[in-house]
């Protein structure tokens, strides 16, 4: 079905699930340490493309620390999964530009705009 391929198996979304430290930290209410608070502030004072790298060395060091041991296996079985059920019929596939449009149709509809 459309919704199964968009959305994924749960247990990959366990594997691979959000467990975003700053967030439970937001939650609490704690802004940070002295030695974090100090870095955001020079790192929000550096030129956008700086700023760009280092977002991305950063996101990738928790990708590369955070994410299950199971999670590469469980997406290779996902992806041979849904490779399989294209080859014998069972879905239907659409097209990309058709999918984007639906998207930005549905969040107008939502949105009201």
């Amino acid at each position: 079905s459309r919704l199964s391929w968009q959305t994924g198996g749960k247990e990959i979304e366990q594997a691979i699930g959000c467990s975003c430290p700053c967030q439970r930290t937001r939650d609490r209410g704690k802004i940070g340490t002295t030695t974090t608070i100090e870095i955001r502030a020079s790192a929000l004072n550096l030129p956008a493309p700086e700023r760009a790298a280092l977002a991305h060395d950063l996101i990738a060091s928790l990708d590369a620390e955070d994410q299950d041991p199971r999670a590469d296996t469980l997406w290779a079985a996902e992806i041979e999964r849904r490779a399989r059920e294209a080859s014998d019929g069972k879905v239907t596939l659409i097209d990309s530009d058709e999918v984007h449009a639906e998207i930005a149709q549905r969040l107008r509809a939502r949105t009201g705009r």
